[in-house]
């Protein structure tokens, strides 16, 4: 019977793990497409386009600057 608990307890903190997990992440999306804005810069109007893009380990950014006025943004995800 004790068994069957700590397997519980294992299991379900392994459940709330991977919902807080996709939470961060949907979180850190929608940031992007925010920031994003439909590839319009929020400064100028002008379009955003891709200017670079970093990785470390586990951690990519991108970054996307205006075509007018030179604006730029870092995404955790490709916008195009």
């Amino acid at each position: 019977m004790k068994h069957y608990r700590e397997e519980i307890r294992l299991l379900v903190g392994l459940i709330i793990f991977i919902t807080l997990f996709i939470f961060v992440m949907k979180m850190e999306y929608d940031g992007d497409v925010s920031k994003w804005n439909n590839g319009i810069c929020v400064e100028c109007n002008g379009q955003m386009k891709f200017s670079g893009g970093s990785h470390y380990r586990t951690n990519e950014h991108y970054y996307y600057s205006c075509d007018k006025c030179g604006h730029t943004i870092e995404t955790h995800s490709l916008m195009q």
